[in-house]
């Protein structure tokens, strides 16, 4: 009897107990990945709704709020005739943002460099998109073609823009020897928006 008791002790054990908690474990599960869908899903649908809102005349530096930089200046500087700019460090500066879908964007950009012969490459996860091969002649907004936009579409999860430079202060070319940061170029514009002009 002692054995028959514990058997159907175990039994009860798991039908009414490990059961529901692998069901609870499931439930938890999905309702996180709802959330993080519905958070991804509102915050397209914002982003998107401000890019309308700003169509006309958007900010010259606007970026994903989850963009995370690294090789990048964190605050603006302002010259003495009021144009706001950013530098990116040499080597290279990096862009990570994330897009829960693929989603058509487009890229903005507009640098100089005091740097002569600076080389800049510019990349979007790991495919190449453009080269200039002399950024110290890039004086704008009188160069056409410059600021330079280009159509893209995410990937789902985390995507990269990058900057690579030829050379930088204190990496080649002491223009500034005073000046500890390894300044490369100067960011006068840098925008990525949802491309209001892509068909739906």
């Amino acid at each position: 009897m002692m054995h028959v008791a514990r058997g159907i002790s175990m039994q009860t054990l798991c039908s009414t107990g490990f059961r529901p908690k692998r069901r609870l474990v499931f439930f938890t599960a999905g309702l996180a990945l709802a959330t993080i869908l519905t958070f991804y899903e509102l915050s397209a649908s914002r982003w998107v709704w401000l890019a309308k809102e700003l169509a006309n005349s958007p900010p010259t530096f606007y970026l994903p709020l989850d963009t995370q930089s690294k090789g990048l200046q964190t605050g603006f500087e302002t010259d003495p005739i009021g144009q706001t700019s950013l530098w990116g460090y040499g080597p290279n500066s990096r862009l990570r943002f994330s897009t829960y879908a693929p989603m058509s964007l487009r890229l903005c950009y507009a640098f100089s460099s005091p740097i002569q012969g600076q080389e800049v490459d510019v990349s979007l996860n790991g495919k190449h998109v453009a080269a200039y091969a002399d950024a110290s002649r890039l004086r704008l907004p009188i160069d056409a073609g410059h600021p330079a936009c280009h159509d893209f579409v995410s990937k789902p999860g985390e995507n990269t823009l990058r900057f690579d430079y030829r050379t930088w202060n204190h990496g080649g070319a002491d223009f500034a020897p005073d000046e500890p940061r390894k300044l490369a170029v100067s960011f006068t514009m840098l925008q990525i928006l949802p491309n209001l002009t892509a068909a739906p």
